[in-house]
């Protein structure tokens, strides 16, 4: 067997795999999702003691062979467990959705820029709350869709190019996976109006130009609007529905929170 090789990963889940190991499975920025035996790590002095838990970034030595489907972990250093996501159910919530999307929509194949997101982010969640904590998410959200090449057509309508007004509301079609005009709009089709401080926000997401200041939070109307497109937008396009998690966020929010 070659020797191991190095990679930073996020562990997404675990289990048993005998009285002494367990299986964990991980979203690595080399290979992309993996699943890895990791023999001895139930043993209370194990050298994997602690190290593996959902959220937690690690580099992983790993033997790795293409035809197994389960690789061998060698040795892992903790970086860092991101124990303030489950300072808060919310927090903790987020979290799994990130997780459950990552599960549902990865493969064996490597996506720095998505690996890198997804870790600045878990970072970011662990300093909010509330409302900025739900757009946080659904901001990541649509980034993520990017990496994985369905990005929304969000400056021009998908038609005829022509670019909206400023300040005025746009239409937003989900099936089409863009902006259109009302000249382009379909009689008796269903689109999502967006006023303008919304879509203005979905723009500069989009673009890559989210403002992390918490200052800058919308209205909870408006992030109504980006929460209502952004999953209408995932659902449609990869067929996965709404992610499982955001109804245990939405229990623990209360009635009256959004999502």
């Amino acid at each position: 067997m070659a020797g191991p090789e190095k990679t930073d990963a996020l562990v997404l889940k675990t289990q048993k795999w005998s009285e002494t190991s367990k299986i964990a499975h991980l979203y690595t920025r080399k290979w992309g999702r993996i699943s890895i035996l990791a023999k001895g790590a139930l043993r209370p002095k194990a050298k994997f003691w602690g190290h593996l838990e959902t959220f937690s970034l690690i580099e992983a030595m790993v033997y790795r062979k293409s035809s197994d489907q389960l690789q061998l972990l060698s040795q892992c250093l903790l970086r860092d467990a991101f124990g303030g996501l489950y300072a808060e159910p919310e927090r903790a919530g987020y979290g799994f959705a990130a997780v459950e999307f990552l599960e549902r929509h990865t493969f064996e194949e490597g996506n720095e820029t998505l690996f890198d997101w997804t870790v600045f982010n878990f970072g970011l969640w662990q300093k909010l709350t509330g409302h900025r904590l739900a757009l946080g998410f659904y901001e990541y959200l649509l980034v993520a869709l990017g990496h994985l090449g369905y990005q929304p057509a969000i400056e021009r309508c998908r038609i005829c190019g022509r670019e909206p007004g400023e300040g005025r509301k746009v239409m937003f079609d989900r099936e089409g996976g863009g902006l259109i005009c009302r000249r382009c709009a379909v009689e008796g089709s269903r689109y999502q109006v967006l006023s303008p401080g919304a879509y203005q926000r979905i723009k500069n997401v989009v673009k890559g130009s989210i403002q992390w200041d918490n200052g800058t939070i919308p209205p909870p109307a408006e992030v109504g609007e980006i929460i209502e497109v952004t999953e209408s937008f995932y659902g449609y396009h990869l067929g996965g529905g709404r992610l499982k998690a955001l109804e245990f966020v939405r229990r623990v929010a209360g009635p009256n929170a959004r999502p």
